[in-house]
């Protein structure tokens, strides 16, 4: 009887220890960055510190805080903060920039990237990864977030207009007579989220 049960015991320790250990083997799950609105918050009034000058220029954009601990590196959580207004969003979303709170104060640790956020389990140099939209990884380099993704070949070699590119190219002329400096960066990024999905190819230019 005393055997049987010592049996049974081991039999139920065993079966326990492989599930533990089928847990503890299961990826986790990345966690998604939640940007809303902190009104009247330290956070806020940091955030807004940090991109004055895209204020200035689009101050009536709604600005979208979140805040989540990367890593060993800086003095606290890292804070995401978002700028949401026709002039600040495009096809691939609205810009989102991370900054870590450092003894000086505030550094940027990525830059004005497009899409959703999620913090990854895997790490580089004591700092989690960031996933950004569908298919972008960056990862710690030690100083700042950089790309995982190579950037895609362009053609930049001249081509001869026809004439349907004439009038394109008149109109485009136009545009960048009245654009602003603001209006300029944000069309940068937005081709540089579109080149970085496959979007844009050299021979579409």
């Amino acid at each position: 009887m005393f055997q049987r049960l010592t049996l049974t015991a081991l039999a139920v320790s065993l079966v326990a220890a492989r599930a533990a250990a089928g847990a503890a083997a299961a990826p986790t799950p990345p966690v998604t960055v939640a940007l809303a609105p902190r009104l009247g918050s330290e956070l806020d009034a940091t955030a807004r510190r940090l991109v004055a000058a895209d204020l200035r220029e689009d101050p009536r954009a709604l600005l979208l805080i979140g805040s989540e601990r990367l890593g060993r590196a800086g003095a606290g959580p890292a804070l995401f903060v978002q700028l949401q207004s026709r002039r600040a969003c495009g096809s691939a979303g609205c810009a989102t920039s991370v900054f870590l709170p450092v003894k000086s104060g505030w550094t940027r640790v990525l830059d004005a990237v497009s899409g959703s956020i999620a913090v990854a389990a895997a790490e580089h140099d004591g700092m989690h990864d960031l996933l950004v939209g569908k298919n972008d990884r960056f990862v710690w380099n030690g100083k700042a977030y950089a790309d995982t993704q190579p950037a895609p070949q362009v053609d930049l070699r001249p081509r001869k207009p026809g004439r349907g590119h004439r009038a394109g190219y008149r109109a485009v002329q136009r545009s960048c007579a009245t654009a602003t400096e603001s209006d300029v960066q944000h069309a940068l990024r937005e081709a540089t989220v579109l080149l970085r999905g496959g979007i844009l190819k050299g021979g579409n230019l």
